[in-house]
């Protein structure tokens, strides 16, 4: 049983609010999701009035992704810089990246080929470390991030008196795609198309039979505005895929090392929507090298996610990550486990108050503990 579970069946499912549409209800062709942060923490200590040592870190997290028959593809990166000084021992420097990009095509129905490349570099690594996996799956994601945008707008109109009460089914997912197309307004209408983006929103309420007035009021535009432009709201991604297919090392980190046999990869991912305002997603990789030791030798990284939008401007991430190993020839299990408890305050112009709290056990080493809070700035 994954932490995520256990989560679930501690907090349990948000209170029902009745409504008119399911979070799945939501299909588009196309499914897109982007998003860039930028990370900043520091920390100094004193003694007798001057700074005797400081830390700081700055990190970047890129993340894309684009779902259409018969192409997808994501991308997702992360990279570091740190900086840590003490009176005595000078400066140290620290930094790291990590990025991956896949590519897929539909072949038929859900079922579609992949090209996995990923790349890693640690300082402390010779050149990048960079593999390739070439894989054959089945099963699809859809970003219904729109319809639960447009349905938080719907409870904000509700509770001003814009409207008198839930929307259509129809109504309130027509709204949802309008609010999908904003890049399309973007592209046809320049700097004008925020206004045209919302008469066509207004235009979809109004048919609706709902709205009290003939047009939506000033505090309407308002709160629309805040759902669309100002809240952070977690991507609601839904659905499954499984695939299969052969792992290769391109390039080792350290020039002296081998490159090791191709291996087998399978990887299954799933994502569901608890309701409106909590997420779950899990991801499972299994990677055993082909030849002698295939099954013998091999890595379980298994990924967790549980997202809790607390309030507008409060959410609540709780990340686990288990590491089982398994050497050769020995055959000893190595099982490594990592907990992030994250608070995220929304304050100010895309500007987020971040507390973090990790817990990692390493195999036979005591249980370590880090606490950080972080500016956090969404670039988008």
């Amino acid at each position: 049983m994954t932490l995520a579970i256990l989560i679930l069946m501690i907090f349990g499912a948000e209170p029902v609010r009745p409504q008119n549409v399911g979070i799945t209800d939501y299909k588009t062709p196309t499914s897109r999701a982007q998003s860039f942060f930028i990370d900043f923490n520091s920390s100094y200590s004193m003694k007798g009035g001057r700074i005797n040592s400081g830390r700081g870190n700055l990190e970047l997290t890129y993340r894309r992704f684009y779902d259409s028959i018969p192409f997808g593809y994501s991308i997702d990166a992360i990279g570091s810089f740190s900086l840590e000084g003490e009176e005595k021992e000078g400066t140290k420097v620290d930094y790291l990246s990590d990025a991956g990009f896949r590519i897929k095509k539909y072949i038929e129905g859900d079922a579609f080929g992949s090209l996995n490349l990923h790349q890693s570099y640690l300082k402390s690594y010779d050149r990048p470390a960079v593999d390739l996996t070439a894989s054959l799956g089945y099963g699809r994601f859809m970003n219904a991030t729109a319809l639960a945008k447009a349905v938080r707008i719907e409870d904000l109109l509700i509770e001003e008196g814009v409207i008198s009460g839930r929307m259509p089914r129809e109504n309130i997912l027509d709204l949802a795609k309008v609010i999908d197309r904003e890049r399309e307004y973007r592209e046809k209408f320049g700097p004008i198309y925020r206004e045209r983006w919302y008469e066509d929103m207004e235009g979809i309420i109004r048919d609706s039979g709902k709205l009290t007035q003939e047009h939506i009021s000033a505090i309407g535009v308002l709160r629309m505005q805040e759902v669309l432009t100002r809240e952070r709201i977690t991507d609601r991604l839904y659905g499954w895929d499984l695939s299969v297919g052969v792992k290769q090392e391109l390039m080792m980190p350290r020039k002296e090392t081998k490159r090791p046999a191709p291996a087998l990869d399978l990887t299954v991912r799933y994502a569901r929507p608890l309701g409106w305002r909590i997420m779950w997603s899990e991801e499972m990789v299994v990677n055993s090298p082909f030849g002698p030791r295939f099954l013998d030798e091999y890595k379980v990284a298994l990924t967790s996610l549980f997202a809790y939008e607390i309030a507008n401007r409060i959410s609540l991430n709780i990340n686990h990550l288990l590491n089982l190993n398994r050497s050769y020839p020995k055959g000893k299990l190595a099982l490594n486990n990592l907990l992030n408890v994250i608070f995220i305050f929304y304050i100010e112009n895309k500007l987020n108050l971040v507390l973090s709290e990790k817990i990692s056990k390493p195999e036979n080493e005591k249980i370590k503990t880090a606490f950080a809070m972080t500016l956090n700035y969404r670039i988008f």
